[in-house]
């Protein structure tokens, strides 16, 4: 399996244009149930763009927020998918894993959502994103959502 994976990661590499990464800075809102507050996000994000304008990456991202004066650290990776318009756009689809601790007890949850990015320069662009968890605690479920606009710088 392992062999298998490597085999892909290889071809997949040799027919994209090339890898990118990005570090990005956010900020925006974050809904738990009911109660909303400002969200603070870093990413870090490695993916490509193939030949017929397919993009996909794997992110890293870290947020904090403070509802209902507990503050609310999150942690997780985000799958994106999606397409590349004129080098300049892009849209794409988002899967998430997330570990949030909130109200002094961790829980783990799964998410989904949608985002688009502008180049402004080379080195420079700009994003926003939705997305939206269920998060799983031992003793309670609940529903997280996140709207962020992000400043990435591209390296």
């Amino acid at each position: 399996m392992k062999k298998l994976l490597q085999i892909a990661l290889l071809t997949t590499s040799l027919q994209a244009e090339g890898f990118y990464k990005t570090l990005s800075l956010g900020v925006g809102t974050a809904e738990l149930q009911t109660n909303s507050s400002t969200t603070y996000n870093l990413t870090y994000e490695v993916g490509t763009i193939f030949e017929n304008g397919v993009k996909t990456s794997l992110a890293f991202i870290g947020e904090y927020a403070n509802i209902d004066e507990s503050n609310i650290n999150s942690y997780g990776f985000d799958a994106h998918l999606g397409y590349s318009f004129f080098e300049r756009v892009d849209l794409y689809a988002i899967g998430s894993l997330l570990q949030q601790s909130s109200f002094g007890v961790i829980g783990y949850g799964t998410g989904y959502g949608a985002g688009t990015t502008l180049k402004l320069t080379k080195n420079l662009a700009t994003a926003l994103e939705y997305k939206t968890y269920t998060i799983t605690k031992p003793t309670y479920e609940y529903d997280y959502a996140t709207t962020i606009l992000k400043l990435k710088w591209l390296f």
